[in-house]
């Protein structure tokens, strides 16, 4: 079986400097400073356009309901037929189907490594959208990054002993 180690959690009571209380504090500043998010439907990687008259809902800070994290433009029936039709005859989807596991194990990979390089930001981020405290936000990550590194290791080991079976 493929050596999958968990991520380690964070030392919060670590005495470097800066702490990870401190980088976690100036993160959340830093998602501040840029202001609430504007999100719109997004198909085939291009932006729908929106109008006033579009539904929207504000995502709020739940330990603040002053503070508007976000504007999420919500997209109607007609938007989410075309990301489906538009998702399911795309080269990209139809090359992922046929793509081995082996192959699909180094993107996973990658998401775990984007995760770790940006782990301070989703902790603020999950901090400040669902009032999570820092302890478990980092603890929610953690998982995140174990299910892409234990999916792409089994990917590996998987594809091997299949391909062993067939062929022995």
């Amino acid at each position: 079986l493929p050596d999958v180690r968990n991520e380690p959690l964070l030392d919060f009571a670590s005495r470097a400097t800066p702490s990870v209380e401190e980088l976690i504090r100036q993160e959340v500043l830093r998602i501040r400073k840029g202001g609430p998010r504007r999100v719109v439907p997004i198909i085939a990687g291009k932006p729908e356009p929106v109008s006033s008259s579009s539904k929207r809902f504000e995502a709020r800070n739940p330990s603040n309901l002053h503070e508007v994290l976000g504007v999420v433009y919500v997209a109607d029936g007609q938007t989410t037929s075309d990301a489906v039709l538009s998702a399911g005859g795309s080269h990209d989807a139809k090359e992922w189907a046929k793509m081995p596991l082996s192959a699909r194990a180094p993107y996973l990979h990658s998401a775990a490594k984007i995760l770790r390089e940006r782990r301070m930001s989703f902790i603020a981020r999950m901090m400040l959208d669902v009032g999570k405290s820092a302890i478990r936000a980092d603890a929610e990550v953690c998982e995140a990054i174990d299910m892409l590194t234990h999916y792409a290791a089994y990917a590996e080991f998987l594809e091997k002993l299949g391909n062993a079976m067939l062929f022995s």
